[in-house]
């Protein structure tokens, strides 16, 4: 097998530039601005843990965070989050998906029982214990970006409710 010379002037042309657009250098800039979450929990420690993971991430800005329900209504009303990351346990959670997409943090485990509150106002669901850091960044944005979210077990839970209403 022969191989034909190759002259390094046939190559490419290299003053007539790319073909396609360039693509710029550095980095980009963010598509939209941050989006102001509220966090509401009735733990200190929970409130704590939240607000760190969320004020650190790009592309969140937490302006209040509430450990009561009069505290967070309160926090809604006057500050107008796009996204409220509540705990179910704190009462009438629901009625601030009126005003905010709701992110809904429950430590409720049982299908039955996550089947109801799957047909609240929330846009996600996350299940304490079965989500990691990245789960609840994630639900955030997808909310923020006008999607539904729903961690492996309450996804269970919205399967069973929708076999369920199929045998019905």
């Amino acid at each position: 097998m022969a191989f034909a010379s190759v002259d390094p002037a046939d190559g490419p042309r290299r003053d007539r530039g790319p073909t396609s657009p360039p693509v710029p250098a550095g980095p980009l800039a963010p598509a939209k601005r941050p989006l102001d979450v509220l966090v509401a929990h009735p733990e200190q420690s929970g409130r704590d843990v939240l607000y760190r993971l969320l004020d650190r991430c790009a592309g969140f800005t937490v302006v209040a965070v509430a450990g009561t329900e009069i505290a967070a209504s309160d926090a809604v009303d006057r500050l107008r989050p796009a996204i409220v990351v509540i705990d179910d346990r704190m009462p009438n959670w629901a009625l601030l998906a009126r005003h905010a997409r709701v992110v809904l943090l429950t430590g409720e485990t049982d299908i039955s029982r996550l089947g109801a509150i799957l047909s609240g106002p929330a846009s996600a669901y996350l299940t304490w214990n079965h989500f990691e850091p990245v789960d609840l960044l994630g639900a955030v944005r997808a909310v923020g970006d006008g999607l539904a979210w729903l961690c492996p077990v309450a996804a269970s839970a919205a399967a069973a409710a929708m076999r369920g209403s199929e045998l019905r």
